[in-house]
Parts: structure tokens; C-alpha cells; sequence
């Protein structure tokens, strides 16, 4: 085993603080492998459709997941639309909201107004009020959702509550391997190790002499305790936590309900419902960007969900007996 070779042993044994530097390596390796999982998810949800050809959707994606905000603007010395990250720039206009951001990116900063629906025939008056020498670049401003809070730490609130999640699991499945601690002498444990190996390999008897037979008489078993339906709680309460991540995203999925049983209508409406809510919040935001695009660039993008997460579950759905998302009985058996 390659922790054998990497880290020293004490009488035979690793010590307690190798096996707890090597604990917290297999947490932080869990945490990761979730983390970036749950991250390419995310950014990969949203398609976006008619981008000029210099916009990379993909970091824009990030940008919002990561900052809430990014940004489509016009440079005229690039003779390029750019999609970056950006920064307020500039005080509150009349509704409460900032007139001027800061594009930004390795080697490159300007500064743009935030072109709206409201504000594209005002354009003039804001830049003559704001005192700008010249007319100012053009762009727009993209929110993942209304208060521009970034997704990213909800990412990682879940998967910190999936990893302990799985962690816990994998301490049960260990636990479960020791079902009883025995006190015993160093030859009665010579036999009983021997006793169980030949359990394992099916014998129909163990034979030994009976010293060693009264001396494992005379040995005292504690049990741990530990059940085996302790792991299937776990591992319901791991997928309640994927399910609710699943949710928060708005992507449709059937973790939250008993496979075993029949589904009802109104239970899939209601776990649809708030689906669609939170993939409406954020997608509505991107779709406001899109019309705001259109006033100040006259070009028209759009954005969708990338892939229709309401077929696959209408279609999961009526697979099951039982299950009818037009409220009619699909009941074979009755």
C-alpha cells in the first residue's frame, strides 16, 4: 500500500497522527472531486445563442457563478465585443443603480456605462451629467440573479454537507466490518483469527484442542453496536442533500421521493414547481441582460436551459406504475 511506504510505523502499526494526516487528505480529496463536480454542473446549465464571436459563454458562466456579475461591452480600440468580469465604477444614478462599471482582465481595464432598456435613450444626458470629456464606452451588465450573490457559495455549503455526508458513510461501512471486540490471550487469538478465516472460506467445522477451546470460553466480546440500517439512513440522508442541491439549481430530479413507492401527481408538480422557481431567478436575470443587449447594441442573443430537465422527468415519471403527470390513474394492477 502506498501510505505504508510514505509514512513511517510505530511497532507494526500506523500511528494515530499518520492515520489522521491521511483522514484529512481522503476529506480534502472527497471535497474536491465533489466541489469541481458540482462547479461543471452548474456552469454547464445555461446556453446562450448569438453571442458575437469574441464572447466566450463558458467564462462568462464562471463569472457569474463565481461573481454574480460579468459583463458584454464595445471596445472600440479592439473593434471587439469582450465578455469579462467587471466592477462598480461609479456612484448611484436616480434608481439606486450603478451608471458606470469596470471591465476588467489580465492586462486590460475600462471603463463602461451599464446600458438598460430605461436608460438607452438617456444615454446622452448621462454622460453629459456624469461630467465624461468624451462619450463613453457602451455595455451591459449580466447578473446571475437580482442581488448578484454568487452561486459559488451555495456550491460549497453543499458540498461541504455531501462530503461529511459521504465521509460518515464510509466510517459505517468500516464499523460495520467490526461487529465485536474480543479480549483473549495471544494464543487463543492466534485461534480465533484462524477460527474465522476458515468461516469465510465455508468450512462446516474448526477444530482445536481444548486448552485453547476453555481459553476462548474465558474470553470476553464486546459489541459495537453499530447496525445495519445505520447506513441506509445515511445514505437517504446523502441523497436528500443531492436532491436539495439539485433543486437549488433548478434541475429536475427524483432523489427526494421513495423509489420503492408510487409517485403522486401532486408531489412531482410540487417538487417541479420549485424547480422551475429557481432556475427562473437566475435565468430571468440573464434574459433581461439579453434585452438590455438589444438596446444597446441593437444585436439580438438569447439564452435557454441546456438541456429540458421537464421531459426527462415526465418521461422518469411515467415509467413508474402509478404515475400520471395529467392526473389521470396509471395503475395496472388495479
Amino acid at each position: 500500500m502506498w501510505l505504508e511506504s510514505m509514512y513511517p510505523r510505530m511497532n507494526g502499526l500506523l500511528s494515530t497522527d499518520t492515520l489522521s494526516r491521511f483522514a484529512k487528505y481522503q476529506n480534502e480529496l472527497q471535497w474536491q472531486d465533489v466541489f469541481s463536480r458540482n462547479v461543471a454542473l452548474a456552469i454547464n446549465l445555461i446556453e446562450w445563442e448569438g453571442l458575437p464571436e469574441t464572447c466566450d459563454s463558458y467564462f462568462m458562466e464562471e463569472m457569474l457563478l463565481f461573481a454574480g456579475r460579468c459583463c458584454i461591452l464595445y471596445d472600440p480600440e479592439w473593434n471587439a465585443y469582450l465578455s469579462l468580469p467587471c466592477t462598480i465604477a461609479s456612484g448611484q444614478n436616480i434608481y439606486y443603480e450603478n451608471s458606470y462599471y469596470k471591465a476588467y482582465s489580465i492586462n486590460y481595464e475600462k471603463v463602461f456605462m451599464a446600458i438598460t432598456h430605461w436608460n438607452a435613450s438617456l444615454f446622452d444626458k448621462f454622460a453629459k451629467f456624469s461630467g465624461a470629456e468624451s462619450t463613453p464606452i457602451k455595455g451591459v451588465v449580466i447578473k446571475d440573479n437580482y442581488l448578484e450573490y454568487p452561486l459559488i457559495n451555495t456550491i460549497e455549503t453543499y458540498t461541504t454537507k455531501m462530503v461529511d455526508a459521504m465521509r460518515t458513510i464510509d466510517v459505517i461501512a468500516k464499523q460495520l466490518k467490526i461487529p465485536a471486540i474480543i479480549e483473549t490471550d495471544e494464543e487463543s487469538k492466534i485461534a480465533l483469527q484462524k477460527a474465522i478465516s476458515l468461516i469465510d472460506e465455508n468450512v462446516i467445522a474448526v477444530y482445536t484442542n481444548k486448552a485453547i477451546t476453555k481459553a476462548l470460553k474465558e474470553s470476553k466480546v464486546m459489541l459495537t453496536g453499530i447496525q445495519a440500517q445505520i447506513m441506509e439512513s445515511a445514505w437517504n440522508h446523502l441523497n436528500s442533500l443531492q436532491a436539495q442541491y439539485l433543486t437549488a439549481l433548478g434541475v429536475n430530479n427524483l432523489n427526494t421521493a421513495d423509489k420503492k413507492e408510487r409517485l403522486l401527481v401532486d408531489e412531482v408538480n410540487s417538487n417541479n414547481d420549485s424547480i422551475q422557481l429557481n432556475m427562473s431567478y437566475r435565468i430571468d436575470q440573464r434574459l433581461h441582460a439579453c434585452e438590455n443587449f438589444m438596446y444597446a447594441f441593437g444585436m439580438d442573443i438569447s439564452c435557454k436551459v441546456r438541456h429540458d430537465y421537464s421531459e426527462q422527468i415526465v418521461s422518469m415519471t411515467n415509467g413508474n406504475k402509478g404515475v400520471d403527470t395529467s392526473g389521470n390513474s396509471n395503475n395496472d394492477d388495479a
